[in-house]
């Protein structure tokens, strides 16, 4: 980061690099604070254990508050290992210890509010993996949604008021107010915000406490009130037996496949998050966009093009996470429940065994990766589009996105004109990327498996994936640009270096993957 913002030769650079680190220490909060939380109630549920604690003198807010207290203190002390390296910028000067105890202030805030967020998804879920997906999910969405969504309202132009006050409930506007930036809208806003997200904390707390004192013990299962139609009962049965057929295929094809294709559809939550992803990208993102950028003739392309590249990463990564899970959470609860035993004493082989995950892991991710590739295509085509509105070079009249595409692939003339090298750099750039993810895809079938299988805590497997996979390779093309910058290398041409560069970040990411999956599948 010293590098990239040049600290030791621009003074005004501390600022930049205390703003940067403490994102992503916020990022750090939220995601190890919703993770460690989200299992400690449901844990006892699976357990049996949670009556237990009711049978003596504690009540429901005291169990409440006791998981509180050990799951933020096993998060705290990373946190404040982490409070002196924070502090080194305000020795290079720029931040003062106002802004930097603010800062501190306002990242303890949000890891309470994380541990609150892990606390209702475990009071709600029962299994562990769904318990940190929603955990995570609801830290995610609320440690950052209520910021965008009060820029979205100020953009739209509602009261300020009231963007003001959606935004005091989130974690990210207070760490912004701590610095009084003056690009962070209602800079001034720390204390109003410190105290709106602790106010919105103790009532969910409350909340789960009424909860946990209502659902900790088994009720009778009440019949659906449509199960009283008899024609939805035919249509329920006549479903069961297409699907009990189904199965009996797979039992044929692989023991394993067919027990681990219990589910009728593959990601019914999966299916839900893309939609509204897509929904928030075209009609919330891209209108925002489109008056940020001046409302001009080209501006409403620019804001889609923009709004869905942002969604099309945001799909990506939640199919990665969503790949982790599914790899690691077949074996992690058979082992658990001890069927993993069971199924290494009969006949079945290993081998046979391993190409039953895998059909069950491409039954299930065959709708997340068919709508990423979807998205990436989208992308790709508006991207043409936004070039055929402002292209660097003046293309023929009548030349449509399709033929864009294919000539800048091929690197071919149009209409008898050489195209800009620029052309065929960005779609290569774009078609990499999609070859890269499915190289990351793969990687986190055999990655997650072994990480489900090996880790005492396996609910941590997904994120330690997504980690694994993500974070060497940005490190290392970092100081691979870096080691460039330092030897004088990137005053080449950029016709030469750019396309270097991409060959370089996609040959370490292919490896990383590689490397990643021949160690876990040697596992």
């Amino acid at each position: 980061m010293a590098w990239a913002f040049s600290l030791f030769t621009q003074p005004s650079a501390g600022p930049q690099v205390f703003h940067g680190y403490s994102v992503m220490i916020f990022l750090y909060c939220l995601l190890v604070g919703a993770t460690g939380a989200a299992d400690c109630i449901s844990r006892e549920r699976r357990e049996g254990t949670l009556g237990l604690l009711f049978l003596t003198n504690l009540n429901s807010a005291e169990i409440v508050a006791g998981k509180l207290c050990s799951s933020i203190l096993s998060a705290l002390f990373p946190v404040l290992a982490i409070a002196p390296l924070l502090a080194l910028p305000v020795l290079m000067g720029g931040i003062t210890d106002q802004q930097f105890g603010r800062t501190l202030l306002a990242l303890l805030n949000t890891l309470f509010f994380a541990v609150t967020m892990g606390l209702i998804a475990s009071a709600v879920s029962v299994r562990q993996f769904p318990a940190i997906a929603l955990a995570t999910s609801l830290a995610l969405i609320f440690g950052m949604g209520p910021e965008a969504a009060a820029g979205a309202l100020r953009s739209f132009g509602y009261p300020k008021s009231l963007a003001d006050y959606l935004a005091a409930c989130c974690p990210l506007h207070a760490l912004n107010a701590a610095q009084s930036w003056s690009r962070a809208p209602g800079g001034g806003h720390f204390w109003f915000s410190i105290v709106g997200v602790a106010g919105m904390l103790w009532v969910s707390l409350m909340l789960i406490s009424w909860w946990l004192r209502r659902s900790w013990h088994d009720r009778p299962k009440n019949s659906p009130v449509w199960t009283r139609f008899g024609w939805t009962q035919r249509w329920r049965d006549r479903g069961r037996d297409a699907h009990a057929a189904v199965r009996r295929r797979f039992l044929d094809i692989n023991p394993l496949f067919w027990l681990a294709s219990r589910g009728r559809i593959g990601s019914p939550v999966f299916m839900l998050v893309a939609a509204a992803v897509a929904a928030l990208s075209v009609g919330v993102v891209s209108p925002v966009l489109d008056r940020s950028m001046g409302g001009n003739a080209i501006s409403p392309v620019s804001g889609l093009f923009v709004a869905w590249l942002f969604g099309t990463l945001t799909l990506d990564l939640l199919v990665l996470a969503y790949g982790a899970t599914v790899a690691s959470e077949s074996l992690a609860e058979d082992r658990k429940t001890g069927a993993l035993e069971l199924i290494l004493s009969t006949p079945t082989t290993e081998r046979s065994i391993s190409r039953g995950l895998w059909r069950a892991f491409g039954r299930r991710m065959f709708f997340p990766v068919l709508v990423a590739v979807l998205a990436h295509l989208i992308l790709i085509w508006l991207g043409a589009n936004l070039m055929l509105f402002d292209p660097p070079q003046p293309l023929p009249p009548g030349t449509t996105p399709a033929q864009l595409i294919w000539h800048a692939c091929w690197s071919r003339p149009l209409g008898g004109v050489p195209l800009d090298w620029i052309f065929a750099f960005l779609f290569r750039v774009a078609l990499t990327m999609l070859g890269i993810l499915l190289a990351a895809w793969l990687t986190v079938g055999w990655l997650g498996r072994w990480l489900g299988l090996s880790l005492r805590h396996p609910g941590f497997a997904p994120l330690i994936s997504v980690a694994a996979i993500l974070v060497p390779p940005a490190l290392l093309f970092a100081f691979v640009c870096y080691l460039f910058d330092q030897w004088g290398l990137d005053r080449m041409p950029e016709r030469r270096f750019l396309p270097m560069m991409l060959g370089i970040a996609c040959a370490i990411s292919l490896g990383n993957c590689l490397m990643l999956s021949v160690w876990a599948k040697g596992r």
